[in-house]
């Protein structure tokens, strides 16, 4: 079991080596100055004891270091993890380590896949620890030697001192953070849509411990059955519930945490947690609906990354055709899948209802020379009119209506009044005049026709 969690942790570094070499037979205590994360602690472990000899004189002279260790385990470290010479005193119970620099990272390697309890059961307890305050700290009264220092933030820290006074500057990769909403930094939607958040957590092989901390504004609607965690390429077995909390303005934060899933990892890698969240009626263009994800590793380390999700708004102006305001016009807006879009009404006009069972939901939008809609995708609408003012035609056909990022879009309808349809009812009376005018000239003619042929009798 120790085997495998050591082999697990080798990819997973919690440990950070720092490979100290203090000169010297001095009675003057050496000190490593530490330069890190605020908030993080630093911990010194003695792996072998260090003396020193100057070899020849003059211009010509140099130093001769001795390493050596008690420690029977030590040493078999030494001769089985890395490529050292290892030599035993005649007279027992000490050991002489010979390698050069070269080998560091494969003790490195060892040394930061145990656990605590292994590491102190091998090189017995700590010799000294900081807590960084600010970005630096020192650990101090330290005996002549060779250190193996840990990091609460898991990144390691690699240095080669030949003076009494070492120092550590912690460059090593942290863990980044990268949240998308639809694939995108920046995302529109319309009121009442579900969007997708995607966080991709990249995690160097030196994680320890992993939270994942989010919070969606007031504009934003947690959905808490929607999350899925995925490791690496598969999605993960098991999900750890999110705790959530609404705070007073309206916003939601939740809490996951991901330190479990890290042995998952073989040698670093990617763990990414999607969820959605439904659009509210609090999400209007004044409004934007920002996110933010905080990934929290060691004991005091953060990074974060952040999503805005924009409505927009439509202004539809009612004309006539001299560009005089027309009121009591009534419209239907349709989106880009022809579904009708249902509004609610406000004290400035309309926004998008959250759905078509909102308290006041209609499709029907009443225009007393214009108003705005609020609350609408960026795409291109359909707009509709259903009843045209008095004494004004209603319009044979619907009018696109493109709404765009900048939130200024709008668009013009103008009626054309109705004229006077041609009088009717006046032609019965002329043809009874006409005909009534026949039977006249009808009768006299006959009358003269009868009198001439009277006459010629």
């Amino acid at each position: 079991m120790k085997a495998i969690k050591a082999t697990r942790k080798i990819f997973a570094l919690l440990l950070a080596l720092v490979m100290v070499m203090a000169m010297g037979l001095t009675a003057s205590a050496a000190t490593i100055n530490i330069t890190g994360n605020n908030g993080e602690t630093y911990t010194a472990y003695k792996v072998l004891d260090v003396t020193t000899a100057t070899v020849g004189q003059g211009d010509s002279a140099t130093t001769a270091y001795s390493y050596t260790t008690t420690s029977q385990s030590v040493a078999n470290i030494f001769k089985t993890e890395t490529t050292a010479t290892v030599t035993e005193s005649p007279a027992g119970n000490l050991w002489y380590v010979t390698w050069d620099a070269a080998n560091a990272d494969s003790l490195t390697t060892y040394l930061a896949g145990l656990d605590e309890d292994d590491l102190v059961a091998l090189l017995g307890n700590s010799v000294g620890k900081v807590k960084l305050d600010g970005k630096t700290g020192s650990i101090t009264d330290l005996g002549p030697g060779y250190y193996f220092v840990t990091s609460t933030v898991g990144s390691m820290c690699m240095l080669n001192t030949a003076a009494d006074t070492a120092t550590i500057e912690d460059k090593n990769e942290e863990p980044t953070v990268d949240k998308k909403v639809d694939g995108a930094s920046t995302s529109d939607a319309q009121i009442g849509d579900t969007v997708t958040f995607t966080v991709t957590i990249n995690v160097p092989a030196n994680t320890e411990t992993l939270t994942l901390n989010d919070t969606l504004s007031n504009g934003l609607t947690l959905n808490t059955d929607s999350f899925q965690i995925t490791i690496g390429n598969g999605e993960a077995a098991s999900l750890n519930a999110p705790s959530t909390i609404t705070g007073e303005d309206g916003s939601t934060s939740f809490s996951i945490v991901l330190t479990s899933y890290l042995e998952q990892l073989t040698n670093g890698g990617t763990i990414t947690v999607t969820y959605t969240a439904t659009v509210n009626e609090e999400a209007v263009s004044t409004n934007p609906a920002t996110n933010e994800a905080t990934v929290n590793y060691g004991n005091a380390s953060s990074t974060s990354s952040t999503t805005t999700t924009k409505t927009h708004t439509l202004t539809i102006n009612k004309t006539d055709a001299q560009g005089n305001p027309l009121n009591d016009a009534e419209f239907q807006l349709k989106d880009a899948d022809n579904n009708l879009v249902y509004v609610v009404a406000t004290s400035t006009g309309y926004r998008v209802a959250t759905s078509s069972t909102e308290s006041g939901a209609t499709t029907t939008i009443v225009v007393n020379g214009s108003v705005t809609i609020d609350g609408l995708d960026a795409e291109t609408y359909t707009l509709t009119e259903t009843k045209a003012p008095a004494g004004y035609n209603l319009l044979t056909e619907s009018k696109d209506a493109t709404v765009n990022v900048d939130n200024t879009a709008s668009v013009d309808v103008v009626n054309q009044a109705g004229s006077t349809l041609p009088t009717t009812g006046g032609m019965g009376t002329t043809v009874l005049y006409i005909v009534g005018a026949v039977l006249v000239l009808g009768a006299g003619i006959t009358l003269v026709v009868r009198r001439r042929m009277n006459a010629q009798q």
